[in-house]
């Protein structure tokens, strides 16, 4: 088994943050992972004098590549070292081509550039991002090598998942003077020399692709020594004071975006009153009301947009002069008589709703992925028609915009010298559909207004026994609104004179220089409560359990979750029905360690491996020693010492019932009292 890491930087591009090589770094990481084979792959660059440099400090096989920015996501293209000059000479064209970090270049040129792809290794990016579109890769799959992922979860998920392509899972490290070995990946393939070719067949074989080295996917390395623990659900045990906290911080600080939930961090929040609760609460779902009201705020954008005030202005404008025109007709000339003095500007057409039509039927019928869902439910052929038709459509209406721009230009060419020559007083011009138009999207957004002010209650999201509500009404008083908006902006005025006539309020809120992102939330109110079981809002310590299985549930968000003795706050039957069945579903996705003394964390959570920690004081120094093996084995072993091993039955029972005497005692007394 050999362990490879193909993904590190070392040199700055115009798509790194600042750093500096080091190439002390570099062998540090390279022996503090005991790594076999890396790849250097900068971002659209080959260093090839560098890269001779590394090959000729490191003792180990380094293959030459390049991270090349493609089909709008990330590729590694890596080679093998024997044809340098050829490769440092194909890299020179990628980099030509990409000068910043929003170009790209397509499958097309890419073989243009390096020919035969077959003799490369091919990783894009996806799940990971920037993602390399699916239906590229599968359009490229006999050159497609593996998948590169961003973390061990989604690691796991392709590869329970995905048939098609191996997943793996490098570093992407940036080899600075600081150098951060928390930032780590790497994967293990079951091959006996390190050419390009046993690196192509390993990928081609998913059962030559592991996490660790001892040849499973349901350990992997917790930290930089290679302690390993299980990919699923792990429980810690241990006496107080034995190592269990320390054990939890030197896995959260070894790895990256770990999700924290220490003892009595719960408690903090079960201590706020009411209303620190609800702000609180108001707070982390603010992201959700919003985008509830999504259309809502763009509505407003659009309507605030609307001078109504000045088309008005406009029109009264028009009508007064086209009064004195008509009482001045003895006075009309030559001049005033010409067609393009009273010519108004002509309207131009717009085709953006048509254009994105357009495409959107486009990218049915070039669509792959889901080309037989597509076809099952639209004929292509018609597709096709359709697209040719509004294209007809939308060259007619450009042509006509054509025209109209053309003659706008010659009447605002002519008009003012028209006007200098005659003694006639001109029509102002006037868009009248503009003001219909205007005026209709007034009274629109006046009735909208007074729905989106309507009483409701929506649900957001349930969380075991409970429930996040959303409740949506209108303001009473000015006070609501602050609270909402938190804004120390006068109000009273504006409140009182327009919040029952929409495009009127509007209006004020502009005029009191009110961001115009926020202006949807002087409208409505929103308000979010916990409901449990019983559609009743959750009491004090009801609050607390939400807390806890709200930070679980978030878990989602990370690659690794640690749980530091939820018993501390918790009662056994809520642990056992709610928070054990959250756990073990999230340790399905990803790996869990939960530090217990709780039987019912310990055991009915029914864990895929155990953990134990044990400190041993001496004359000289404190050690904390660490044991671990499966939940079915009957000994756990040193991670120092494979000789030193312990009972399992005999930690199970000491850690979790106070002993094998207490268990019995504890059990006889059910049973007196159960008879």
């Amino acid at each position: 088994m050999k362990a490879v890491d193909l993904h590190i930087h070392t040199v700055k591009s115009i798509s790194d943050s600042q750093f500096t090589f080091s190439m002390k770094s570099l062998i540090k990481y390279v022996d503090s992972m005991k790594l076999d084979i890396v790849g250097i792959t900068n971002h659209n660059l080959f260093d090839i004098e560098q890269f001779k440099e590394i090959c000729n400090e490191l003792d180990i096989k380094v293959l030459p590549g390049i991270e090349i920015n493609f089909e709008g996501g990330h590729l590694l293209l890596l080679s093998e070292d024997e044809e340098l000059e050829d490769f440092s000479r194909k890299c020179k064209k990628v980099e030509k081509r990409i000068e910043s970090s929003s170009d790209y270049i397509d499958k097309d040129k890419l073989v243009e550039i390096f020919g035969d792809l077959g003799k490369y290794l091919l990783i894009p990016h996806n799940p990971k991002k920037p993602k390399v579109p699916i239906q590229i890769i599968k359009e490229m799959d006999k050159y497609i090598d593996a998948i590169e992922v961003s973390s061990i979860k989604d690691f796991l998920r392709e590869y329970k998942t995905n048939n098609d392509f191996v997943p793996v899972w490098f570093s992407d490290i940036r080899i600075g003077t600081n150098l951060d070995i928390k930032k780590r990946g790497r994967i293990y393939l079951d091959i006996d020399n390190d050419s390009l070719n046993s690196i192509k067949l390993a990928f081609s074989d998913r059962n030559k692709v592991k996490l660790t080295i001892d040849e499973s996917n349901s350990l992997f390395p917790i930290n930089n020594e290679s302690f390993q623990v299980s990919t699923g659900l792990n429980v810690l045990l241990g006496a107080r004071s034995s190592g269990k906290s320390y054990f939890l911080n030197k896995v959260e600080s070894s790895n990256e975006n770990v999700k924290y939930i220490r003892q009595f961090s719960l408690l903090d929040k079960q201590n706020l009153d009411n209303k620190e609760f609800d702000v609180r609460l108001s707070n982390e779902n603010s992201i959700q009301g919003e985008n509830r009201f999504i259309d809502f705020k763009n509505l407003i954008e659009e309507i605030s947009n609307v001078d109504f005030k000045k088309i008005k202005k406009n029109i009264d404008e028009y009508v007064e002069s086209l009064l004195k025109f008509a009482n001045e007709e003895e006075r009309r000339d030559v001049f005033s008589k010409s067609k393009l003095y009273t010519q108004n500007i002509y309207s131009i057409k717009e085709i953006k709703s048509l254009d994105k039509l357009i495409n959107s039927i486009e990218n049915l019928i070039i669509n792959i992925e889901y080309k037989e869902i597509i076809e099952s439910h639209l004929n292509i052929i018609d597709l096709k028609n359709l697209v040719i038709e509004l294209s007809k459509l939308a060259k007619s209406i450009c042509r006509e915009n054509i025209i109209r721009q053309k003659a706008n230009e010659i009447i605002e060419d002519v008009k003012p010298k028209l006007e200098v020559k005659t003694i006639s007083n001109r029509i102002v011009d006037v868009d009248l559909k503009k003001y219909l138009s205007s005026q209709s999207k007034i009274e629109k957004f006046n009735d909208i207004c007074e729905l989106v002010k309507k009483e409701r209650t929506i649900e957001l999201d349930k969380i075991g026994k409970f429930t996040l509500i959303m409740k949506t009404g209108y303001y009473k008083n000015v006070s609501e609104i602050k609270e909402h908006a938190k804004t120390s902006v006068a109000l009273a005025d504006i409140f009182k004179s327009s919040y029952k006539d929409g495009y009127k309020y509007l209006q004020n809120l502009s005029e009191a220089n009110i961001p115009k992102v926020d202006y949807w939330k002087y409208y409505v109110n929103v308000k979010f409560d916990i409901v449990n079981e019983f559609n009743l809002s959750a009491s004090g310590g009801e609050r607390t359990e939400y807390n806890l299985l709200n930070e679980i549930k978030s878990a989602n968000d990370y690659d690794i979750l640690l749980i530091d003795e939820p018993e501390s706050s918790f009662d056994n039957i809520f642990l056992n029905l709610e928070v054990n069945n959250m756990v073990k579903d999230i340790s399905k996705k990803m790996p869990v360690i939960l530090a217990t003394h709780n039987n019912t964390t310990g055991l009915s959570i029914k864990p895929d491996y155990i953990l134990y920690t044990k400190r041993e004081t001496t004359t000289e120094d404190i050690k904390f020693k660490i044991y671990s093996g499966n939940i079915a084995s009957k000994t756990l072993t040193c991670f120092d010492n494979d000789d030193d091993t312990i009972e399992t039955y005999k930690i199970l029972m000491d850690s979790l019932e106070a002993g094998e005497e207490a268990y019995k005692e504890r059990e006889s007394t059910y049973e007196l009292h159960k008879n």
